[in-house]
């Protein structure tokens, strides 16, 4: 379900390294290219870990509700 917002994330972060990058040299620059690369050694994949929350929370309850 947020396997999207976790790539976007992803990619905020390695912008954000890039600038950070940039900032501390004067005198060469980091290309997309390179910094994509850097991202993908670096940076691990988005990968969601726990089932949907109908799988993992599907349980019945019997009787009433504690919450009522």
């Amino acid at each position: 379900m947020n396997g999207t917002a976790l790539g976007a994330f992803r990619m905020a972060l390695g912008r954000l390294w890039r600038r950070t990058s940039q900032r501390r040299s004067q005198r060469h620059s980091i290309t997309w290219e390179r910094m994509i690369r850097l991202t993908e050694r670096w940076l691990p994949p988005v990968r969601i870990r726990h089932p949907y929350p109908h799988q993992r929370l599907g349980v019945a309850t019997r009787g009433k509700s504690r919450m009522r």
